[in-house]
């Protein structure tokens, strides 16, 4: 069962100071939003390597890639014409450059 609903028109945090590979918060899209933006901001050290997937699903359980994130310094990642009913983000994979980023 997802999480919680999307607050629309705001940030909605799915991973937060994790170092862990994994997914995270799953939400609710109950107005069935189409489009998607989805950023990944890196605080506390550096990444050498980041690979991270906004995921969707129509039932909850089976969650599958509909946007992915390779720029470990930060971008703003757009998703168009993906209609699921749930949504969240999903840390695939990280190599640290400096410190311990969160």
């Amino acid at each position: 069962m997802a999480d919680q609903s999307l607050d629309y028109g705001r940030a909605n945090t799915s991973i937060n100071a994790s170092n862990a590979n994994g997914a995270g918060t799953s939400f609710a899209n109950p107005k069935r939003a189409r489009k998607f933006a989805f950023d990944v901001v890196v605080s506390g050290g550096t990444y050498s390597a980041l690979l991270v997937d906004l995921e969707g699903s129509l039932d909850d359980s089976t969650y599958r890639q509909i946007g992915t994130m390779t720029t470990v310094g930060g971008a703003i990642t757009f998703v168009v014409d993906k209609p699921v009913l749930y949504i969240r983000a999903n840390k695939i994979s990280s190599t640290t450059g400096t410190g311990t980023p969160v």
